[in-house]
């Protein structure tokens, strides 16, 4: 008898708790803090990233825009473009892992270095000029490393189908990339789940 009552008193103590704990005041409101745009296979794109990445691009496109009717429209479709480029790069990402394809910092380092003396700038003019565009040194480099990542796993997918550019004339070559890309994307989005959300 006892030990029934206590149990009966830590059962009320623990439901007394959780009630309390799962309550609302009838004056709280729900604050959405951040929520999932898009999901690649099960790694989410949240609202944050996506307007972080597209903070440079909006700054552009407030100045360059007057017209509000039409900077909201551009505006949309800016999102709607970064957002569908974000899930490409995140199937790209699914697709170097499982190729087991990698970028290391020492060849994001010689990109740094290639594209300063092809602007005939130093390394650190060159990121003082991204940074003057928006962009952070980290947020320079991981968009250095995705391109990178995408240009290896291009090339790796193009080596496994046997394709060559080099005979190829320069316009030719990018007409031939560009096909290919796509081809690549159409493959690896076959085999990935996607979800956009936005």
């Amino acid at each position: 008898m006892k030990c029934t009552r206590l149990v009966a008193l830590c059962l009320g103590t623990a439901l007394g708790i959780a009630a309390a704990t799962f309550a609302r005041p009838a004056s709280a409101q729900t604050r959405i803090v951040d929520r999932v745009v898009a999901v690649v296979e099960q790694v989410p794109i949240f609202g944050s990233t996506l307007r972080e990445r597209a903070a440079p691009l909006v700054r552009k496109l407030e100045a360059s825009v007057e017209d509000p009717v039409q900077r909201e429209t551009a505006r949309s479709r800016l999102f709607d473009e970064l957002l569908r480029q974000m899930v490409d790069e995140a199937v790209i990402e699914q697709g170097a892992r499982a190729e087991q394809v990698s970028v290391t910092e020492g060849e994001i380092d010689d990109v740094l270095k290639q594209i300063a003396a092809q602007n005939r700038f130093t390394v650190e003019q060159l990121l003082a000029h991204a940074e003057v565009e928006g962009f952070t040194k980290d947020v320079y480099r991981a968009e250095l490393r995705r391109q990178v990542l995408e240009g290896k796993l291009l090339r790796a997918f193009m080596a496994r189908r046997g394709i060559s550019v080099d005979r190829l004339g320069p316009v030719e070559q990018q007409q031939r990339i560009a096909q290919e890309r796509h081809a690549m994307l159409v493959e690896l989005r076959a085999k990935t789940f996607i979800e956009v959300r936005l």
